[in-house]
Formats: structure tokens, C-alpha cells, sequence
């Protein structure tokens, strides 16, 4: 092939300081993307008793566990939303969140023995595990709505959904780029130093008691509300409860400030992570 030719079947050049992400050679590797999603889902059940039972036993065990301390203990009130229902759905998307963060954050340390061998577009690891534990969302999703059915059904509680479940898909989207986006931060300093992996799923713990998980927001003093709404996943658990129940608060703004928050916060993960990963086998 001539020096003036263009058609190149391979083309290499130094790293620049912005990651350089194609979203058309990801698609490329949307098979590899599924292969690691369902490694995902074997190893997370491999040797276990109960294996996939564990989707379902996870959520429940978090709500009896939030119903018996905050309801029968601390008499905190649900928005007239019954308490079992209320925490599930709270329970959920902290769930799908926290799980997301945790499974993205070691992904330098668990996979460099794959990514010192064999090419591919870093990146699609950690969309892999978003995707998978995407998956178990939607699983618990089904277990909130065969509850849901029960309440107005059988136990004729007036909850009632609105309009705005149309949002709720635009809701899960956000969150899967919040963790995602998180989820890449953590990765790319747990990379070089491996005791901020410890401190920051410290931090996402206490990150709970910020987010209105097992309290509805309209509990919260006035004063402190400000300060709650700083964490983006306020407005959208917010928008998610009020979707389905009708109950609780919708502010606009707020939500928008969320989505706003989550793009920044995608952003900053996908340069942080594209910068480590030109050099990260030197250093995990």
C-alpha cells in the first residue's frame, strides 16, 4: 500500500489528553457487551444456595428489615403510601445504584489480567456491568408491581399513577448514567490507589441516610432540604413515588438540576477513566 493511499485498515496514533471514545466501534462490540453481562449474572450466583432467589430475597429482606426499625419502632410516616410499598420502591433504585458502583469501581483490578492481553474498548466493561445490574432492576421492578397490585387490588389502598409514569423510563435512564458515571471516578482512583475503594463505598453508605430511601422528603425540615437536594438522586427517587403513587413532591427544577448533575458527573467519569486507562497496567 502507497503513503498516499487513505484507505488504512488500522490506524495508530498517540494518546491524546481526552479519551477517545467512538460510539460506532462500540456498537461494534455490542456482542462482547452481552458476553459480559452474562458473566456478570453467573459469577454473581456461582455457589450459591439460592442463586437468582437472591434478586428477589435482597429487596424484600431491606424492606421488612426498614419496615420493622422506621414504622413499628420510629412511627415515621409514608406519604399515606403503604410503608412496605413505599420502602420497595426506594429500595430499588438505591439497589440498582449501589450495586452498579460497587461492581464498577474494582474493574481495573479485577479484569487487568484481560485487558493486558487482549484489545478492546475499555469502557465497555463497566457499561456491561450498568446493563447487567440494569437487569436485576428490572426483575425487582416486576416484584414492585405485583405488590402495587396487591395494595389497590386487594387491599384497595388509594394510590393511584399518574401521568407522569411515562417519566419513570427517563428516570432509570439518569440513574444508570449517575452510577455510571460515579462508577468510572471510583474506578479510575481506586486504579492507583486501592484504600479509596474502601472509603468511597464508605461514603456511598452514608450517601443512603442523604437520600430519601426510608423517609419521604417532605419530612425533612425546611432547612435541611436544600442540602438533601444537592444529591441528584433526591429529585429522581422523588419523581419515581410520585409517578407511581401519586404522593409525594415534583419539583421540576429540582429534577432538572438531577439530570444536569448526572451529565457532569458522566462526563468528569469518562475522562477520568479514559485517562487512566492509557497507562493502568503499569500500575494495578
Amino acid at each position: 500500500m502507497s503513503p498516499d493511499t487513505k484507505d488504512w485498515l488500522w490506524e495508530i496514533k498517540p494518546a491524546g489528553s481526552l479519551p477517545d471514545i467512538k460510539p460506532a466501534e462500540l456498537l461494534r462490540y455490542k456482542d462482547l457487551v452481552m458476553r459480559f453481562v452474562k458473566r456478570d449474572h453467573i459469577v454473581s450466583y456461582r455457589q450459591t444456595v439460592l442463586g437468582p432467589l437472591w434478586v428477589f430475597l435482597e429487596p424484600l429482606i431491606a424492606t421488612y428489615v426498614y419496615f420493622m426499625i422506621f414504622t413499628r419502632i420510629f412511627n415515621i410516616p409514608t406519604d399515606n403510601v403503604p410503608p412496605q410499598l413505599f420502602f420497595l420502591a426506594g429500595v430499588v433504585i438505591w439497589s440498582f445504584f449501589s450495586e452498579a458502583i460497587g461492581a464498577i469501581s474494582p474493574v481495573f483490578h479485577h479484569n487487568a489480567s484481560v485487558f493486558s492481553k487482549v484489545y478492546f474498548p475499555r469502557i465497555i466493561v463497566p457499561v456491561s456491568l450498568v446493563l447487567s445490574k440494569l437487569t436485576r432492576f428490572g426483575i425487582q421492578c416486576l416484584m414492585l408491581l405485583a405488590m402495587y397490585l396487591y395494595y389497590v387490588l386487594v387491599e384497595k389502598t388509594p394510590v393511584r399513577p399518574n401521568i407522569y409514569l411515562l417519566l419513570v423510563p427517563v428516570l432509570v435512564l439518569v440513574t444508570a448514567f449517575f452510577s455510571l458515571g460515579v462508577g468510572l471516578v471510583m474506578a479510575a482512583l481506586a486504579a492507583r490507589y486501592r484504600d479509596v475503594q474502601n472509603l468511597m463505598m464508605f461514603a456511598i453508605r452514608l450517601m443512603m441516610f442523604a437520600t430519601p430511601v426510608f423517609y419521604p422528603f417532605s419530612l425533612v425540615e425546611e432547612q435541611y432540604r436544600f442540602f438533601l437536594g444537592l444529591n441528584p438522586l433526591t429529585p429522581i427517587l422523588e419523581a419515581f413515588r410520585y409517578a407511581l403513587f401519586g404522593t409525594g413532591n415534583l419539583d421540576w427544577i429540582h429534577l432538572l438540576y438531577g439530570i444536569a448533575a448526572t451529565v457532569v458527573t458522566f462526563v468528569v467519569g469518562l475522562v477520568a477513566f479514559g485517562r487512566v486507562e492509557q497507562n493502568v497496567i503499569d500500575t494495578v
